[in-house]
């Protein structure tokens, strides 16, 4: 589940109930356990239970879409949405009509646990893999990969998510390291790796953008214009993809319009 933005306070009142080896660490026992506040481990619809932890809630999020016609009861306050799938029964729920049930967790018939998690699992046959190119999410020209290395894809997609830039974990980001390049004249050229479930519920993140500089592929971690300087002190920071994955993903970045 994505931390929420207020996790820096709130730590302040978990702190002195853990003791864990770092404070990334603990920032993630506090995450774990406003996650549970937030969000129960359960549902109860009716006769049938519903239960959370078929997916990886940390790097997948909940895309559905709702519809006036998913709405299955209003109770306690929430607005219960069946997603539509081919063979799993599974619930969300926003707080009112008004809002969205997106990126909250989705929930499966208790049941039916062990096939949603076969259904979900990395490299099963029920995900489709893509690439998209351009300069900013406006110009993206996103289409499916042919023939995907799933292991791949879901190597780079973890890669991603421990590498990424986080505007309110900074002991996380102080423990990346990150290759400093000049700034590319006028807008930089980007690519993003993604996955989607073939039932459209499920998505890994689609803002990841790697750039190659210097002949190879890295994942931009941050980058600074420097409008104040003129441009003098522009730079890219960036994170070095491991060499398992660099060139299979450059060549593909190459091959898709990079």
């Amino acid at each position: 589940m994505r931390r929420p933005v207020f996790l820096p306070l709130l730590s302040l009142l978990f702190l002195p109930l853990l003791s864990c080896s770092s404070s990334s660490d603990v920032l993630d026992s506090i995450s774990d356990k406003i996650d549970d506040l937030m969000y129960s481990s359960e549902l109860k619809l009716g006769d049938d239970k519903y239960v959370r932890g078929f997916y990886d809630e940390e790097l997948l999020y909940n895309i559905y879409e709702k519809s006036a016609g998913d709405v299955v009861e209003e109770k306690d306050g929430r607005v219960y949405y069946r997603p539509p799938h081919p063979s799993l029964k599974l619930l969300a729920y926003s707080t009112s009509r008004n809002d969205s049930p997106k990126e909250n967790p989705l929930y499966c018939l208790e049941g039916q646990k062990a096939a949603a998690t076969s259904y979900y699992a990395d490299g099963s046959a029920h995900w489709v893999y893509y690439c998209g190119t351009g300069t900013n999410q406006s110009d993206r020209l996103v289409r499916p990969v042919t023939g995907a290395d799933a292991s791949k894809f879901d190597a780079l997609i973890a890669f991603c998510k421990n590498n990424s830039y986080e505007p309110f974990n900074a002991a996380k980001n102080s423990g990346i390291t990150t290759v400093s390049f000049p700034m590319p004249d006028g807008r930089i050229p980007e690519v993003v790796f993604f996955k989607k479930s073939d039932d459209g519920l499920l998505s890994s993140c689609t803002n990841d953008s790697l750039h190659i500089l210097d002949g190879r592929l890295y994942l931009l971690f941050t980058y600074d214009f420097d409008r104040v300087h003129g441009g003098r002190n522009a730079r890219i920071e960036a994170v070095a993809l491991p060499d398992s994955l660099e060139p299979y993903f450059r060549s593909l970045a190459s091959s898709y319009g990079l």
